[in-house]
């Protein structure tokens, strides 16, 4: 029996606090670990989803680790504007599901040297060199799209989601219907009828940060909405 169950075993099975304060103190250092999605050989992504605290030298958020490892002292870019932080704390916040015995964390980076409005839901922290994340505003993607009442045109607007970004973006272009829809494969169709899975070209207003479903899985799953309804999801295939 490691120290991790010798300990949880300890307290009492209806005690949750008691259980949340043994994991918390078992799971708190000056690193955290990658998550259960994510692997160790992956370039550091660390996806920003909400802003807790701003002043103009430390920025606070909390974040989930999609790649990678990180610890304090770590020199990092901000994406997508490029802004060099340094990580000052690391603090996980665990939350016990006990139906599921499962633990999931968020962290809290603290970071100085940076603009407060230069930062919002959707920045990714990321290393420099080889593995920068870079910005993109133009992107290959691979759309099953759903029960829709209308049929998705070329540069029909929509909202893009993708981890916790959210911004507004075009399809710029219908590539075509892809193989193993119902239809046979049709190259630059004039629009997407429902139930159909197709490549498309999706343009953004702004330079975000996302990345291939092949190097990141949570950085290229997206979904698409427009007037209230998901009208498509899919993955980045080149970006």
């Amino acid at each position: 029996m490691n120290a991790f169950s010798a300990r949880t075993q300890r307290a009492a099975v209806g005690d949750v606090d008691t259980v949340a304060k043994v994991l918390f103190k078992f799971f708190r250092k000056n690193s955290l670990p990658i998550t259960s999605t994510s692997t160790a050989e992956q370039p550091l992504r660390i996806g920003v989803n909400d802003i807790l605290r701003t002043s103009p030298t430390i920025l606070c958020v909390r974040a989930k680790v999609e790649g990678g490892h990180v610890e304090t002292g770590d020199k990092l870019f901000l994406m997508p504007e490029a802004i060099a932080v340094v990580v000052k704390a690391l603090m996980n916040l665990l939350r016990l599901l006990l139906n599921h015995q499962k633990i999931f964390h968020r962290q809290q980076i603290n970071s100085g040297n940076f603009e407060p409005d230069s930062v919002y839901p959707g920045n990714v922290f990321c290393r420099g060199g080889t593995e920068l994340l870079h910005p993109c505003q133009r992107f290959l993607a691979r759309l099953v799209t759903f029960d829709i009442r209308m049929p998705i045109l070329r540069w029909a607007h929509a909202e893009l989601f993708v981890h916790s970004l959210r911004v507004p973006c075009v399809i710029s272009k219908l590539n075509s219907i892809h193989p193993g829809s119902k239809e046979l494969e049709k190259k630059n169709p004039r629009l997407l009828p429902r139930n159909v899975s197709a490549i498309v070209e999706i343009k953004t207003e702004q330079a975000i940060s996302v990345e291939s479903f092949n190097k990141n899985k949570q950085l290229g799953r997206l979904a698409l909405r427009s007037n209230g309804e998901t009208i498509a999801a899919g993955i980045i295939i080149d970006g």
